[in-house]
């Protein structure tokens, strides 16, 4: 039979010669074999209308020649068109690829398949679902679109526009990726296998429900490490946020790097707390701000160069020349740890070196208070009390001046000593236990170098605030 490719009957049990809609066709039955251009076509029964223009083939149906190889109910050829479409129960394999679907077109001189209503491609590494899907066989490029679903033993990416070309997988349009604890959705990605993971404008949900925003995030597959980039923010949970430039992340392990910064939002004041570098240890639950720290509040202030989050982000610890100001009052010390409830300032604690400078309304004198131990206790985010325990000792000026142009100083020793405060500044002070008070006149206007002394307290140090 001849026609624009030869067809050649190898193979047939029955020939008929049947009419459909006034056309005939030739009908071969029975273990029909039969060669189309580079084709060998094998099935039940074929159809062959008079003009040699469509063959129609169905009934354990398989087809197959160098570059692809299918078995499907039925296919139908119109070779004019130099089309094959392939109907139910279609799995074509071309380049170590299988595909599935219920109607696909191949165009043998094009070499380019596609499917228009649904089916599936699995490789080696991939089994990726969608409403369509094209594949140039020359070049390698498969392009999906609608209802994409990506499975890899590690993987599930669900999006609507994908291509893979070079072993490269890109992807646009919003996106969900599934990947160990991790739910990340993006705007769009770049994916290759054992090897890397690009996202952009991506939102990444783990398994404790935290939430980590940037603008992009790059994953190494081999060593499974995370870099987040580009505004980074991550939402602990709706009062605990934590911001910066970059977030690495391997194993349980985090860190962020530059511009770094972290929101305790309260329900009576909020704290923010800055830092060169922020690091989180998820085996022991712990945060560390490190270099340059600075936390600020509406009445507090405060730095240090090394602060450690504990229990939750209720426990702060100020460690490394720690400094607070709560309005114009400084408390030093060893280390200073506050304590919050619901991210509101419950207390404070300081067990090394406590001491408080408060200002005197002149800049040349300045109340002091130390002791061993100093404890406080916050109401509504601000102070209610501190008490400063063991040895303490207190330097305390007079606020009116004599006429005589003297100011009296008052300079106790005692067990303890408790301030009680009244909007954050200090109403009263108790002094309790084994007390002893010595009162000194200062001449304002021609100070002794002797009292130069007496006016400081040991370890008396006045520390300059940031400006913001």
């Amino acid at each position: 039979m001849f026609c624009q490719n030869p067809i050649n009957v190898i193979q047939s049990h029955q020939l008929d010669q049947i009419l459909i809609h006034d056309t005939i066709f030739q009908k071969f039955s029975g273990d029909v074999i039969i060669e189309y251009s580079d084709f060998k076509i094998q099935c039940d029964t074929i159809l062959i209308d008079e003009y040699q223009e469509i063959i129609r083939g169905w009934g354990n149906t398989s087809i197959f020649n160098d570059t692809i190889k299918c078995q499907t109910d039925s296919i139908n050829i119109k070779q004019f068109e130099n089309k094959i479409t392939f109907y139910t129960n279609s799995i074509l394999e071309t380049d170590n690829m299988l595909i599935y679907s219920d109607h696909m077109i191949y165009n043998y001189e094009q070499k380019k398949l596609a499917y228009l209503s649904g089916g599936s491609v699995k490789t080696q590494d991939y089994v990726i679902n969608s409403q369509q899907f094209t594949y140039q066989i020359e070049n390698e490029i498969s392009e999906f679109k609608d209802q994409i679903k990506l499975t890899t033993n590690k993987y599930k990416i669900t999006t609507n526009h994908m291509i893979h070309e070079n072993d490269i997988i890109n992807f646009v349009g919003k996106n969900c990726i599934e990947y160990e604890e991790f739910t990340i959705n993006s705007e769009k990605g770049i994916f290759k296998k054992d090897d890397f993971l690009k996202l952009y404008q991506q939102e990444s949900i783990n398994g404790k429900n935290e939430t980590i925003i940037s603008n992009q995030l790059f994953i190494d597959i081999s060593s499974e490490k995370k870099y987040f980039t580009n505004n980074v923010h991550v939402i602990l949970d709706e009062k605990t946020h934590l911001f910066g430039d970059t977030l690495i992340q391997q194993d349980q392990g985090s860190k962020i790097n530059n511009n770094c910064e972290i929101q305790l939002l309260g329900t009576q004041d909020s704290i923010y707390i800055t830092g060169d570098i922020i690091q989180i240890d998820g085996k022991k639950e712990e945060l560390e701000v490190i270099n340059n720290v600075f936390i600020m509040g509406k009445d507090l202030e405060g730095s240090c160069n090394n602060m450690l989050f504990k229990s939750n982000y209720e426990n702060i610890l100020m460690n490394k020349d720690p400094v607070i100001w709560i309005r114009d009052i400084q408390i030093t010390g060893k280390r200073i740890e506050l304590y919050t409830q619901n991210n509101n300032l419950d207390s404070i604690y300081i067990p090394i070196n406590p001491f408080i400078v408060s200002p005197n309304d002149s800049l040349e004198y300045y109340n002091q208070m130390t002791g061993n131990i100093l404890s406080g206790k916050f109401k509504n985010n601000k102070v209610e009390y501190i008490n400063l325990a063991g040895n303490a000792q207190m330097i305390y000026f007079d606020n009116q001046k004599n006429k005589n142009l003297t100011i009296n100083m008052n300079h106790t020793k005692a067990g303890s000593i408790k301030l009680i405060f009244d909007n954050n500044n200090i109403n009263n002070i108790f002094c309790l236990n084994r007390i002893e008070s010595n009162y000194d006149e200062i001449n304002l206007s021609n100070r002794p170098k002797k009292m130069q002394k007496k006016i400081f307290l040991d370890d008396f140090t006045l520390i300059k605030r940031r400006s913001f």
